[in-house]
């Protein structure tokens, strides 16, 4: 009896050759059209964020007043003695300094003096005590009503300035990066220069070192030789073939336009012509709102296309581990330490280490918005509360007010230890 195989298994038996002669012929065949597509729109990813295209996702927040509004109302409602203490012996309607010869025996309140001066400036401005009242909407306040919201308003500053200190201490405001933090940052990795002018001038800013002549000797080398120093000079690297080639280096990164430019002749740098001719292939005009998770996205990108082999890691296209520009030479950038047998990090290179280190640090200022965003919040609670204390706090009884049995100086120490918690 005969059997004959059917169509369909010749048929798969036949795609899986196809298939695997594709994946090998990618680095053994000579350089064709759309070879290096995928590297072109990983760099990419990140020259688009350039020139001041992207700006945090998660702003700062914006200064506001509501924890010195508190203070400043807990300096107007505490007692004459103590508000006395900050004002000017000659010039009433300001405040002074910290007064050493006087009240030098308080170890603790120098440090602290600068916050209760700032927050007693107003009160002895004309009608400066009436203005932070209405501040709050207490410009009716009585004294028996002044009297019975001190201690609230005190323990309100107590608890906002204890919000504040603890948000500071988990998250320093010196993690904060501005939108021209993250600008300088980025154009500095894309093009070596925190200007981030578009297109550069020439390539000295976007390679290291003394040029070499074509490709293979400013894309090759090892972390801290490779000249290629940038993310504009990856591009560079991977879609502009070497002088006096032609066949399809042109389209390796794009299949229906490419680049025209050639790599310059001898040993020279890429100029700004050859420069925009290779940008040009990335989008220039959109925006972006960027966060930490988004710019590792990017990174993943390209660090996922890196191919690590025994004793060198290629980006793009290599022809038997080459990286020359040409056709059958292939049309990456190489790293000789990064292989596979040895110790080196993706972040060992250095256009690669600067984005990661942003990355990085796109994360703390991110962790750091949050913190004092909750605590901005907490504050804001307790400021609106003081509207409503004159409602919430019943009047002291008169005699506990002006306690006949207590001497001036007696309450006067009294009220003080009481404000040092503050």
């Amino acid at each position: 009896m005969m059997y004959f195989s059917s169509p369909g298994r010749w048929l798969f038996k036949i795609s899986v050759k196809v298939a695997l002669l594709l994946i090998t012929s990618r680095e053994f065949a000579n350089i064709a059209k759309d070879d290096n597509v995928r590297e072109r729109g990983a760099l990419c990813g990140l020259i688009e964020l350039g020139n001041k295209r992207a700006t945090l996702a998660l702003q700062p927040l914006t200064q506001n007043t509501d924890l010195a509004d508190i203070l400043e109302l807990n300096m107007t409602v505490s007692d004459e003695a103590w508000r006395n203490l900050f004002q000017h012996k000659t010039n009433k309607q300001n405040t002074r300094e910290f007064p050493d010869d006087e009240l030098g025996s308080h170890k603790d309140w120098k440090e602290r003096w600068n916050k209760w001066q700032a927050a007693a400036e107003t009160i002895f401005k004309s009608n400066g005590r009436q203005t932070v009242l209405s501040k709050h909407k207490l410009q009716d306040l009585t004294t028996d009503q002044e009297a019975a919201i001190r201690p609230a308003v005190r323990r309100l500053a107590v608890a906002a300035t204890a919000i504040a200190t603890a948000a500071e201490a988990q998250a320093p405001k010196s993690n904060l990066l501005t939108d021209n933090d993250l600008q300088t940052k980025l154009n500095k990795a894309i093009y070596g220069d925190g200007a981030g002018v578009e297109p550069p001038a020439d390539g000295t800013k976007l390679f290291t070192g003394a040029a070499g002549n074509g490709p293979q000797a400013n894309c090759e080398g090892s972390n801290t030789t490779n000249k290629a120093t940038t993310v504009a000079a990856a591009l560079l690297c991977v879609c502009t073939k070497q002088s006096g080639a032609g066949n399809s280096e042109g389209n390796v990164c794009d299949y229906v336009t490419g680049t025209a430019q050639q790599w310059p002749a001898g040993s020279t740098f890429p100029g700004q012509t050859v420069i925009t001719d290779a940008t040009k292939l990335c989008d220039l005009k959109t925006e972006h709102k960027l966060s930490a998770e988004a710019l590792a996205a990017r990174v993943t990108a390209i660090t996922n296309l890196i191919a690590r082999r025994t004793g060198a890691a290629t980006f793009g296209k290599t022809i038997n581990g080459g990286c020359t520009g040409s056709q059958d030479g292939g049309m990456c950038i190489k790293y000789t330490d990064l292989g596979n047998d040895g110790s080196k990090k993706y972040t060992d290179i250095p256009w690669l280490g600067q984005v990661a280190d942003l990355e990085t640090a796109l994360r703390k200022h991110e962790a750091t918005v949050q913190v004092h965003q909750q605590a901005a919040s907490a504050i804001k609670t307790m400021r609106l509360q003081t509207q409503s204390l004159i409602y919430s706090e019943p009047p002291q009884p008169r005699e506990q007010i002006q306690p006949k049995t207590s001497t001036p100086e007696k309450n006067k120490r009294q009220r003080m230890r009481a404000t040092q918690r503050q």
